[in-house]
């Protein structure tokens, strides 16, 4: 990824603000993990971001039992859908796509906001919506806001029916029915064929996405293989780098017959291993749920004439390894650059510039984050751990110990993302088993090969994390 081009900001906590700031160059922006790669790369040119991260309206969950939906923000990152009780209770199938996206860094700080709106055609999150017969509340500052069915938002690859002084304020998804259930073919930490299926006495409900441009979905009287085959027949395939058109579609066919030709009829909600690379299917840790948000239904157009102003530098304040420090950065600026150039914290090292390789993982805030698709500003107020924080009075971290006692690591270059990626899986589950660290840390590339050392120096950490935090069985007794 290149270096950013000149840029501004817009931030406010306050949603008619930000709808007043939005236009062709002043484009939203939460999690950044599609926008900022795309601004490295020359894709995008927006004049300034608007920044929706402080805006509490557009980060609830909320479950409707009377209706029968869940309202899930626009700024819900992909973990919080994946722990969120309500989300895993109601829609557990789309829980478990939401803890699939990406690698964890991605799954940490992207939205299903983002994701819906930049409409990558290979996305696990469009294709479950369009299944569940999602909509999404849209709103702008002076016509209100309107209710779009998922498969209208996402008209082709990378194209939405937004206009562009419209926000996708959030996504209401109805319980999801009994019989559900999706699949994905998966390669470069993105599906390249996903399937969604609800398979009922009567009929058969088929959505395929990802390899094509944008979901398309099809309603079959059961049995019908006739009917699944000219289906299969019809879509308008793709054929790219992940493999060719008539392959993706001869395992849909063959996926399509084996879920929905069982002897038995599907009855329970599930994710179907993805292939090639699949994880364990893992239970996620449950997380209380963020406010509430009605937002949608409660905005209203509003009068307001003067949105806050774009700035190019900002005068960020944050906690560095346990120190505060101040500094004015640029909004172009990546959170690596502030880091390594500003600071002098090299360990924190850059590579892919687009978070598939996890040379960059910092901690912010304790969630690993990709710091070269990160932009500074989004420091401010925050608490960062780079891999130079670790070390205590001259000593190692029990992570860095342990990789040093097993080896592994040869170049070292991939290893302060691996450090710092342990550490945060630790944070979240102290004893994790070898398919969970493989699958937490399949964002995490080294390119010398040394997985298996690494897989041992994580296991050899968990261990010696559990044994330092043991109860001393022996503390309180006294001498007879």
């Amino acid at each position: 990824m290149g270096v950013l081009p000149e840029l501004g900001l817009v931030r406010s906590d306050d949603l008619n603000d930000v709808l007043g700031s939005v236009d062709a160059e002043h484009v939203p922006y939460a999690g950044g993990t599609e926008l900022v790669p795309a601004m490295g790369l020359g894709l995008r040119r927006p004049a300034a971001v608007v920044d929706l991260k402080r805006v509490e309206a557009l980060k609830g969950i909320t479950t409707d039992a009377k209706a029968g939906t869940v309202e899930i923000g626009a700024a819900v990152t992909h973990r919080r859908i994946a722990e969120h009780p309500g989300a895993r209770r109601h829609l557990p199938v789309l829980a478990e796509a939401a803890g699939r996206v990406g690698n964890a860094r991605v799954r940490a700080t992207g939205t299903i906001g983002g994701n819906l709106c930049f409409a990558e055609p290979r996305s696990d999150l469009a294709c479950v919506l369009t299944a569940l017969r999602a909509t999404a509340q849209v709103r702008s500052a002076g016509r209100g806001g309107r209710t779009l069915a998922i498969d209208d938002l996402v008209v082709g690859a990378f194209e939405t029916s937004l206009a562009d002084d419209e926000i996708l304020v959030s996504v209401i998804v109805p319980f999801q029915p009994a019989g559900m259930s999706y699949w994905k073919l998966q390669s470069y930490e993105r599906p390249t064929l996903g399937v969604a299926v609800v398979a009922a006495e009567d009929r058969w409900e088929i959505t395929v996405g990802a390899a094509v441009e944008r979901p398309v979905r099809a309603v079959l009287a059961a049995g019908d293989s006739v009917g699944l085959d000219a289906f299969a027949d019809g879509l308008n395939i793709v054929t790219d780098l992940c493999g060719p058109a008539e392959y993706k579609r001869s395992v849909l066919r063959e996926r399509l017959r084996a879920v929905l030709e069982e002897p038995s009829p599907v009855t329970e909600s599930r994710v179907l291993a993805s292939s090639p690379v699949d994880g364990t299917g893992a239970e996620p840790r449950a997380s209380a749920g963020g406010p509430g948000t009605d937002a949608a239904a409660r905005l209203q157009p509003t009068d307001r004439q003067a949105p806050p102003e774009a700035s190019n530098s900002v005068v960020i304040a944050f906690k560095l390894n346990g120190r505060r420090v101040e500094t004015l950065a640029p909004v172009r600026l990546t959170a690596a650059e502030l880091l390594r150039d500003r600071f002098g914290l090299t360990g924190t090292k850059v590579s892919c510039g687009i978070q598939v390789c996890g040379a960059c993982t910092v901690l912010v805030d304790g969630e690993p984050a990709s710091s070269c698709c990160l932009l500074a500003v989004d420091l401010d107020g925050t608490e960062v751990v780079t891999v130079e924080g670790l070390a205590q009075r001259r000593e190692l971290h029990p992570v860095q110990e342990a990789f040093t006692a097993a080896n592994a690591l040869q170049c070292g270059y991939c290893t302060p993302g691996f450090v710092m990626m342990t550490v945060a899986l630790l944070a979240a589950n102290p004893e994790p088993d070898r398919g969970e660290v493989r699958e937490w840390l399949d964002g995490n590339l080294c390119r010398c090969t040394g997985y298996a050392p690494i897989e041992t120096a994580v296991m050899l950490a968990a261990e010696r994390t559990a044994e330092t935090e043991r109860p001393d069985p022996d503390a309180g007794r006294t001498a007879s």
